[in-house]
Protein backbone atom coordinates (compact mmCIF):
# COMPACT_ATOMS: atom_id res chain seq x y z
CA UNK A 1 0.00 0.00 0.00
CA UNK A 2 2.69 2.13 0.87
CA UNK A 3 5.00 1.75 -1.77
CA UNK A 4 2.48 2.03 -4.35
CA UNK A 5 1.15 5.68 -2.63
CA UNK A 6 5.36 6.60 -2.74
CA UNK A 7 5.87 5.19 -6.04
CA UNK A 8 2.62 6.53 -7.79
CA UNK A 9 3.60 10.35 -6.15
CA UNK A 10 6.69 10.13 -8.10
CA UNK A 11 5.12 9.20 -11.25
CA UNK A 12 5.57 6.00 -11.55
CA UNK A 13 1.96 4.13 -13.31
CA UNK A 14 1.21 1.80 -10.17
CA UNK A 15 -0.50 -1.67 -10.66
CA UNK A 16 -2.01 -3.21 -7.85
CA UNK A 17 -2.75 -6.79 -8.97
CA UNK A 18 -4.83 -9.35 -7.10
CA UNK A 19 -3.71 -12.46 -6.40
CA UNK A 20 -7.30 -13.79 -6.00
CA UNK A 21 -9.03 -11.71 -8.60
CA UNK A 22 -9.29 -8.05 -9.43
CA UNK A 23 -12.29 -6.74 -6.68
CA UNK A 24 -10.02 -6.67 -3.78
CA UNK A 25 -7.51 -4.29 -5.22
CA UNK A 26 -10.14 -2.54 -7.10
CA UNK A 27 -10.99 -1.44 -3.47
CA UNK A 28 -7.55 -0.82 -2.58
CA UNK A 29 -6.87 1.61 -5.42
CA UNK A 30 -10.60 3.11 -4.79
CA UNK A 31 -9.11 3.65 -1.23
CA UNK A 32 -5.57 5.71 -2.67
CA UNK A 33 -7.44 7.70 -5.04
CA UNK A 34 -9.74 9.23 -1.74
CA UNK A 35 -7.11 9.42 0.79
CA UNK A 36 -3.99 10.53 -1.55
CA UNK A 37 -5.71 11.96 -4.57
CA UNK A 38 -3.31 8.98 -6.54
CA UNK A 39 -4.41 7.00 -9.27
CA UNK A 40 -3.04 3.36 -9.18
CA UNK A 41 -4.37 0.63 -11.54
CA UNK A 42 -6.11 -2.83 -10.62
CA UNK A 43 -5.21 -6.07 -12.22
CA UNK A 44 -6.13 -9.70 -12.41
CA UNK A 45 -3.76 -11.98 -11.73
CA UNK A 46 -5.16 -14.76 -10.60
CA UNK A 47 -4.47 -16.93 -13.39
CA UNK A 48 -0.35 -17.90 -14.35
CA UNK A 49 -1.52 -16.15 -18.23
CA UNK A 50 -2.75 -13.37 -16.55
CA UNK A 51 0.36 -12.54 -14.45
CA UNK A 52 2.52 -13.00 -17.46
CA UNK A 53 0.75 -10.80 -19.52
CA UNK A 54 1.38 -8.20 -16.54
CA UNK A 55 4.80 -9.31 -15.82
CA UNK A 56 5.85 -9.03 -19.64
CA UNK A 57 4.22 -5.44 -19.78
CA UNK A 58 6.06 -4.47 -16.09
CA UNK A 59 9.92 -2.73 -16.00
CA UNK A 60 10.01 -3.25 -12.39
CA UNK A 61 8.27 -5.28 -9.93
CA UNK A 62 7.46 -5.22 -6.22
CA UNK A 63 5.95 -8.31 -4.65
CA UNK A 64 5.65 -9.34 -1.09
CA UNK A 65 3.99 -12.40 0.40
CA UNK A 66 4.69 -14.61 3.29
CA UNK A 67 7.64 -16.59 3.64
CA UNK A 68 7.81 -19.28 1.42
CA UNK A 69 5.41 -17.89 -1.28
CA UNK A 70 6.91 -17.71 -5.02
CA UNK A 71 5.49 -14.68 -6.25
CA UNK A 72 6.99 -14.16 -9.95
CA UNK A 73 9.59 -16.74 -11.56
CA UNK A 74 11.44 -16.78 -14.43
CA UNK A 75 9.44 -19.44 -16.07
Amino acid sequence: FCTAVIAAREGARVTLVGHDGIERVKQIAAEIKSRFNTAVDAADGSSDARKTKLVEASEVILACAKAGVQVVSKA
